[in-house]
């Protein structure tokens, strides 16, 4: 009789994880919806589900970006819940742009969005905010750089001149010059002319 019990509460154990998938599970349908299909619906509530803890978000801003996608895809109360997560741009447009970034794995609004970040965070703005605005755009320079170190692996020129770009510049990384002349000579021999004669 114990070992049937036991079977049936196997049995059921297995039915219900069929019947109710993981949050994983979950959280891959909807950003599969978000982000592939556009479903402005499942960007709120990937968002609602980040903010309320049943979710884990990957980094502090991803519940207002996936609002904030939604709002851009027509969906009015998202841009309500979007906006108390876009003050900590200083800049809805560099807010639109992180989501560019952070969502849609672009390297270059990556970069912008650093480069929009960096000017706020130097224009007079008080210590802490700026401070948090300089991390936050460090952050993206690294993200862009993993970005577009591998798009240029595979072989796109404009990519491999971003990444000499941010090596040259310095900032959110270690400043490389050799490698920042590796990549222009990589974008060069790739066809983009602009980057030849630059090492």
């Amino acid at each position: 009789m114990r070992a049937i019990l036991l079977i049936a509460l196997g049995a059921a154990g297995f039915t219900a994880g069929l019947l109710w998938p993981t949050a994983r599970d979950s959280r891959t349908r909807l950003t599969d919806a978000c982000l592939a299909r556009q479903k402005a619906e499942s960007c709120d509530k990937l968002g609602t589900l980040l903010v309320r803890g049943d979710l884990d978000p990957t980094y502090r801003e991803e519940p207002g970006l996936y609002f904030g996608l939604a709002c851009e895809d027509g969906l009015l109360p998202s841009c309500d819940k979007a906006q108390p997560w876009a003050k900590a741009y200083f800049d809805y447009e560099v807010f639109e742009t992180d989501i560019g970034c952070m969502l849609r794995n672009n390297p270059f609004a990556c970069e912008e969005t650093a480069n929009g970040l960096r000017e706020e965070g130097e224009e007079g703005a008080p210590p802490d905010a700026e401070e948090a605005a300089l991390a936050l755009a460090r952050s993206r320079v690294r993200r862009a750089l993993g970005l577009y170190r591998e798009a240029c692996a595979n072989n796109d020129a404009d990519s491999c001149m971003g990444a000499s770009r941010i090596y040259g510049g310095g900032f959110g990384v270690e400043w490389n010059q050799i490698a920042a002349d590796r990549y222009a000579s990589r974008a060069c021999y790739l066809g983009l002319t602009t980057a030849c004669g630059r090492t």
